[in-house]
């Protein structure tokens, strides 16, 4: 990542990334910065390359992302916070 400080886009597309691949900071850094900063070219770099996350059993990354799109009333994640998923990937 270098010393150079991150903007707050950048900052959000290094989440974005971490919460698709599981990936550290640093790697989605790299990633991103090889794409030029277009997240899905990132995540296609990252998978093409055969990179994998960080060997962690931190599962934070996967239970953030789904908390995020799950029904509030119920323990699951319905049409609607799948779609809501779809358009911030896409």
């Amino acid at each position: 990542m270098g010393k150079n400080k991150l903007s707050a886009s950048q900052k959000q597309q290094v989440g974005q990334f971490q919460g698709i691949t599981g990936a550290s900071k640093e790697q989605a850094a790299e990633c991103l910065q090889a794409s030029q900063w277009n997240v899905e070219l990132a995540i296609n770099l990252f998978f093409n390359q055969g990179l994998t996350a960080s060997t962690s059993n931190d599962n934070s990354a996967i239970i953030s992302l789904y908390e995020r799109y799950r029904d509030k009333q119920e323990d699951v994640i319905f049409a609607d916070g799948a779609e809501k998923l779809l358009n911030w990937v896409v």
